[in-house]
């Protein structure tokens, strides 16, 4: 019969086994929210773009838009 390290270390391999089978959805989810993310972002690239102070004529500087914070990947509050 296997001795009481023996089963401890196969149960430890168990654990481990099933540990990586939870973190793969896991994974795959944050894999496809990143990719998301990446075709948001240059979806809004070109608003971003256009989005700019320059078209103000001389008003004082402002804070970007949430276009423009959301295509160049900044916190809303910057700038």
């Amino acid at each position: 019969p296997p001795t009481k390290r023996e089963r401890l270390e196969k149960g430890e391999r168990r654990a481990e086994q099933h540990q990586g089978w939870a973190d793969a959805p896991k994974e795959k989810r944050r894999r496809a929210a990143e990719e998301q993310t990446a075709a948001q972002a240059a979806l809004l690239a070109p608003l971003a773009a256009a989005d700019t102070t320059a078209s103000l004529g001389g008003a004082p500087m402002r804070r970007p838009s949430a276009i423009v914070a959301g295509g160049l990947h900044q916190p809303l509050g910057a700038g």
